[in-house]
């Protein structure tokens, strides 16, 4: 994956606001250790502690996707927190650093759209998906959904070949995806 202006900016602007205003307080000004102080207090909050934990480690930035894909959950573009896939957990599933494509048995027809992919994506067949509003999704390297289905609309095959092009290019030739063990002998990779 390839940084560019527009997929860095929303994380970027992020830093940058998060940057000026810890230097902002750090001045040693009456006004600034009053509000050091509140900001003390505030951070007893929970749900202010998960904003601003969410804020300082990124997770909470929503990445615009250089295509057109249907906003079938609001995760989309963004990071997707762990739930369980089977008997293990999304984040156990990814600890390998390659992205990762999930299907359950009702979305299982999409798994051939993924296919030619297969070596550089990892693709998980479940069960069970601890979200509710999935049935597949693709997941990139750094967490972020860079395509989904729901259990109540049918998979868009197109939406999710894009996405895999975008992110992994282009697919690998079918003469390629012959398993080792029927592929002629002459043949390396």
């Amino acid at each position: 994956m390839r940084p560019t202006r527009a997929k860095t900016a929303p994380g970027g602007r992020g830093v940058l606001n998060n940057t000026r205003a810890q230097a902002a307080l750090l001045t040693p000004t009456p006004q600034v250790v009053a509000l050091r102080e509140i900001m003390s207090d505030l951070m007893d909050i929970p749900d202010v502690k998960e904003y601003l934990g969410r804020m300082l480690s990124g997770v909470g930035v929503r990445y615009p996707l250089p295509y057109d894909a249907e906003p079938s959950t609001k995760l989309l573009g963004g990071h997707v927190p762990d739930f369980v896939v089977d008997d293990t957990t999304l984040y156990a599933i990814m600890s390998g650093g390659r992205p990762v494509f999930l299907h359950t048995p009702q979305a299982s027809a999409i798994r051939e759209a993924a296919e030619p992919w297969q070596d550089r994506v990892h693709i998980v067949p479940a069960l069970v998906l601890g979200r509710p509003d999935l049935s597949a999704a693709l997941i990139r390297p750094d967490g972020v959904l860079a395509w989904a289905a729901t259990p109540s609309t049918l998979p868009d095959t197109t939406g999710l070949k894009t996405a895999l092009h975008t992110w992994f290019g282009p697919p690998e030739p079918a003469s390629m995806m012959t398993p080792d063990w029927r592929r002629p002998a002459s043949c390396t990779l």
